[in-house]
C-alpha cells in the first residue's frame, strides 16, 4: 500500500484490500484516483468493478478501503465520511505527520468514525 501511496504523491492514493473471512489480506489492489487530487479521491469505476470481479474469482472478500491524506489529518474527512458506503468494511487512512506515514484504521457507521485495530506484516 504505502508503495502506492508514494507513486501517487502529491495525490490521495486509494485502493481496495481483498481477503479472507477471518480478515486476512491476501492483496492489495491499487485504483486510480480519477479526481486527481491532494485533498479527495474517487475511485474509478471501471477499475473498481474490475476489482470486485477479481475478488468473485478468487473467492475473496473486499476487507479493506485506503486511502491517503498526504497533507492531512490521520482520521477520516467529512466527506470520507460522507461517501463511505461499505458497511463492516475497514477504511485505513495513511497520513504523514512529522516526518512519518502513518496507518490508522476506522469503521465507519452512520458518517461516524471508530477507531480499530490493525496488525501489519510484511507479508501483504
Amino acid at each position: 500500500m504505502l508503495t502506492h501511496v508514494l507513486a501517487c504523491l502529491p495525490e490521495e492514493a486509494c485502493g481496495i484490500l481483498s481477503g479472507t473471512q477471518d480478515q486476512v489480506v491476501v492483496s492489495v489492489i491499487p485504483i486510480t484516483n480519477e479526481l486527481h487530487s491532494p485533498t479527495a479521491f474517487q475511485m474509478a469505476p471501471a477499475e473498481q468493478i474490475q476489482a470486485f470481479l477479481q475478488l468473485e474469482k478468487n473467492n475473496l472478500d473486499m476487507i479493506g478501503v485506503y486511502h491517503s491524506h498526504p497533507n492531512g489529518p490521520a482520521q477520516p474527512s467529512e466527506s470520507d465520511l460522507d461517501q463511505f458506503r461499505y458497511p463492516g468494511v475497514i477504511q485505513l487512512i495513511w497520513s504523514f505527520q512529522d516526518s512519518v506515514w502513518h496507518l490508522n484504521g476506522f469503521i465507519i457507521e452512520s458518517c461516524l468514525a471508530h477507531e480499530g485495530t490493525i496488525n501489519l506484516t510484511d507479508e501483504a
